[in-house]
């Protein structure tokens, strides 16, 4: 069940659902949960650290993997 709820929370860390101010559910959890095993693995999130870099980045989708992760982990 979808619900519309006030987005609260680091910005680093949201779905774009939420900053799209859009009904989300439990899934913007998963996709957290992601972006902090990014991080674990990158050494940084995927979309920048500047408020104005996620959003850009975030809309275009763009973020890379790193080189030395296995196939298995991509």
């Amino acid at each position: 069940m979808l619900e519309n709820k006030k987005a609260a929370g680091t910005l680093r860390y949201m779905a774009p659902e939420i900053i799209k101010g859009l009904e989300y559910g439990p899934k913007v959890d998963v996709y957290a949960l992601g972006l902090i095993l990014y991080e674990m693995l990158h050494g940084e999130l995927p979309f920048g650290s500047n408020k104005d870099n996620i959003k850009e980045n975030l809309k275009k989708g763009q973020y890379k993997l790193s080189e030395a992760l296995t196939s298995k982990c991509k």
